[in-house]
């Protein structure tokens, strides 16, 4: 039971940010949580619940932080690592995503084109790379969300931030580009 009481703390203010999604807690448990306390995993995990989408998510970014004791955790529960296919964008479309981008709520990217790969920033100084699954629709690894862009007569107006549990926030393009 005493094991238990990090776990439930680590619950109780996760679900505030993230409600009930239990495959995006677990994402969030995995991208922050250093590989001493693999425990809280293994908690979560043992809670169920989890579809297959939710572990392999979680699996690639306990991959890409080098977690090896998560890393086989996960993969004892299922998760398998997702397919490296990324589908070629040709420049002049990576380039008309460029700019900055603002949601009603306040939350700010800014977009950027880095070794022929679009690069989103946001304003707590993460730099991320995104992954194309379709001329405009990115994947967002380290948040395990997609980002869906919207065009009006050809031109970029903005994206749909697309979580895994379907709540979506609506980003404007900016002026300037």
């Amino acid at each position: 039971r005493c094991r238990q009481y990090p776990y439930r703390l680590w619950r109780r203010g996760i679900r505030e940010r993230f409600g009930r999604d239990r495959g995006h807690q677990l994402f969030e448990l995995v991208q922050h949580t250093p590989t001493p306390f693999a425990e809280l995993v293994r908690l979560a995990l043992a809670k169920g619940g989890l579809n297959l989408e939710a572990l392999s998510d979680a699996l690639a970014v306990a991959l890409r932080n080098n977690r090896t004791e998560i890393v086989e955790l996960l993969r004892k529960a299922g998760a398998v690592s997702p397919p490296q296919v990324e589908v070629p964008i040709p420049s002049e479309v990576l380039e008309a995503y460029v700019g900055e981008y603002k949601s009603d709520k306040g939350y700010e990217f800014t977009l950027s084109v880095k070794d022929g790969k679009l690069m989103a920033f946001a304003p707590f100084g993460e730099e991320f790379a995104l992954e194309a699954t379709d001329q405009i629709t990115f994947r967002v690894p380290e948040y395990g969300s997609k980002l869906v862009f919207q065009l009006e007569n050809g031109r970029v107006v903005g994206f749909l931030e697309k979580s895994r549990s379907g709540v979506g926030v609506l980003y404007k393009k900016g002026p300037g580009r």
